[in-house]
């Protein structure tokens, strides 16, 4: 796996900075909804799942590079059901990768997603390994 590769990142938890940008974010998109007439929402709600978004979007950039080599190994065959097994293993041997090599593991585990796996399989998305050549 790419430990020349190896993130640089340890720590994918949002900074003291990218929180405070993150509230006064949710505090003016708030005060505008008010100024136009919409119902305010929960801001501490949507803090606390922008700042979630956050640190999913760190790990998955970190977890790219890991992604792009186990997509090599596992080459996959043609049909549905042989591209969802190729693509539960990628994701599971690269993120076992990570761990092994950052200690890092997904900071907020979730489903998996049927309809954007089907969107990408039928071409309306490439996965991660289709686009290390643009």
């Amino acid at each position: 796996m790419p430990r020349k590769h190896q993130p640089t990142i340890t720590n994918i938890e949002p900074t003291k900075a990218e929180l405070q940008k993150l509230r006064e974010e949710v505090s003016r998109e708030n005060k505008s909804r008010d100024a136009s007439g919409l119902p305010p929402f929960n801001e501490a709600e949507t803090f606390d799942r922008r700042a979630a978004k956050l640190a999913d979007d760190k790990f998955e950039e970190l977890l790219e590079p890991y992604l792009v080599a186990a997509y090599e190994i596992y080459t996959g065959s043609p049909g549905v059901a042989n591209r969802l097994k190729q693509h539960i293993d990628v994701y599971q041997h690269a993120e076992k990768a990570m761990l092994d090599d950052t200690g890092l593991r997904r900071p907020n585990p979730k489903p998996f997603n049927m309809m954007k796996f089907l969107s990408m399989y039928f071409g309306e998305e490439l996965p991660v390994a289709s686009r290390r050549n643009r």
